[in-house]
């Protein structure tokens, strides 16, 4: 990290106490950084939101392979001119409830999921609701069977019962029902499979 890269996120830490107190959301590296020690070793990450391409980067440096989906045309283009150079980077066109049924039957091994795939105005694109996420893990819960282990991060989770987002119960009610652990950090809901450690 060089000193301009230190300033930045010093300033953003800074102001993120300051101003807010430390509420959510939290600053993006944060958040990043909260993926990072989740993460499995060697594992598929599947991020839906792809937006400009800073997530999907990021989780290149970590994952053996990155499934990033986006719905917007805009975004997408954006974010090919960030991750083109990626060799293990595979974008898809569409909204996660389309991609999902084909791809996770795909997978296998040690799978981790980044869900941050909601409609938040600009050059995102909406469908039928402003968050897939009931569909996105009805399709996880299909196919954990063919997963080793499997770490399902979802952001935004203050949203939870305005609008189309579920109460906090449903993802608690969904983490149980599967056998995870489950836990929160910095406005993200964490579930994790039963054998692996819940704080890293």
């Amino acid at each position: 990290m060089d000193e301009e890269q230190v300033k930045t996120f010093s300033g953003a830490l800074f102001e993120w106490f300051d101003q807010s107190r430390c509420s959510p959301p939290a600053p993006h590296f944060v958040k990043l950084a909260c993926l990072l020690r989740h993460s499995c070793n060697k594992a598929t990450w599947v991020e839906t939101g792809t937006y400009l391409g800073q997530g999907a980067s990021f989780l290149s440096q970590i994952a053996s392979h990155v499934h990033t989906i986006e719905p917007s045309d805009e975004c997408i283009a954006r974010a090919l001119g960030v991750l083109q150079d990626f060799d293990n980077v595979t974008m898809h066109k569409g909204f996660s409830e389309d991609v999902f049924p084909d791809l996770l039957g795909r997978l296998s091994g040690s799978v981790c999921f980044w869900l941050d795939g909601h409609f938040s105005g600009g050059i995102t694109t909406k469908s039928l609701l402003d968050t897939p996420i009931k569909s996105e893990l009805r399709e996880i819960g299909r196919n954990l069977h063919l997963y080793d282990r499997c770490v399902v991060l979802i952001d935004d989770i203050r949203e939870c019962g305005s609008g189309d987002y579920p109460p906090l119960e449903y993802f608690v009610f969904w983490a149980l029902r599967h056998g995870f652990h489950w836990t929160i950090e910095h406005d993200i809901f964490i579930s994790k499979s039963a054998s692996l450690p819940l704080y890293p």
